[in-house]
């Protein structure tokens, strides 16, 4: 290698060096210009865990003790059938506890005993606030709305809500029950076309099959597709 040849190399050496010492000091710059914020930041982090922690400690889980055994009480006046007594039960959690899980589940009782006593708006109210989790509770709801809804005379609302119950419980026996609910509802307001599909959509999907369980359900199923068809 040639003098000249080891000379650049040196000064691109020394210049890439330079070039590295540069960065490093722009980048101590930004963070020495922005220590404060990253500061402040990691101190936000820090209190927001810690409230987390409080709360969680000394508010929702002492809440949750307290509103289940409130639910308890409540429960065993509900499966009395003594509903006006856990009404006023069931309010007082969802009005004290409404975040804790009983609270939620307070809304779903409250629905119901607002079905058995015939406070319908408030039945709808209260199941709508509802949030249904898990394979049962989805079907569930939208299965008691579609009640309400029916006793409302709200026909358009209850059938897409049975509807939804059926799709949402992706069961034979209980989504084909939905949708026969559904078919009646319509036929007693004169939609015998759409019944007529409703029925036969829960023969095609759901009482296809000729077994001893669904057959009692499959033969009054096809006695309702029947007396729709005549109806048309």
């Amino acid at each position: 290698m040639s003098d000249k040849d080891l000379n650049n190399e040196e000064v691109i050496n020394s210049t890439n060096a330079q070039q590295s010492v540069d960065s490093l000091a722009k980048t101590e710059e930004v963070i020495l210009k922005n220590k404060k914020r990253i500061t402040n930041v990691l101190l936000g982090v820090v209190i927001l865990l810690s409230v987390f922690i409080f709360l969680k400690k000394q508010v929702w889980e002492p809440n949750e003790i307290e509103a289940k055994n409130l639910a308890f009480e409540a429960q065993a006046l509900f499966e009395k059938d003594s509903f006006e007594l856990a009404l006023p039960i069931f309010e007082q959690i969802v009005e004290e506890y409404g975040s804790t899980d009983a609270g939620n589940g307070a809304l779903l009782y409250l629905g119901i005993i607002h079905l058995n006593l015939g406070n319908f708006d408030d039945a709808v109210t209260n199941l709508k606030s509802f949030s249904a989790k898990g394979e049962i509770f989805p079907a569930m709801r939208f299965g008691l709305l579609a009640d309400a809804y029916s006793e409302l005379n709200d026909i358009e609302n209850s059938v897409d809500n049975y509807k939804k119950a059926a799709k949402a419980a992706d069961s034979k026996v209980l989504s084909g029950l939905y949708l026969k609910k559904a078919g009646i509802l319509l036929e007693q307001n004169n939609d015998f076309a759409t019944a007529v599909s409703i029925y036969e959509e829960i023969l095609d999907k759901y009482f296809f099959e000729e077994n001893q369980e669904l057959a009692r359900e499959r033969d009054e199923v096809i006695k309702l597709l029947n007396r729709a068809k005549v109806n048309i």
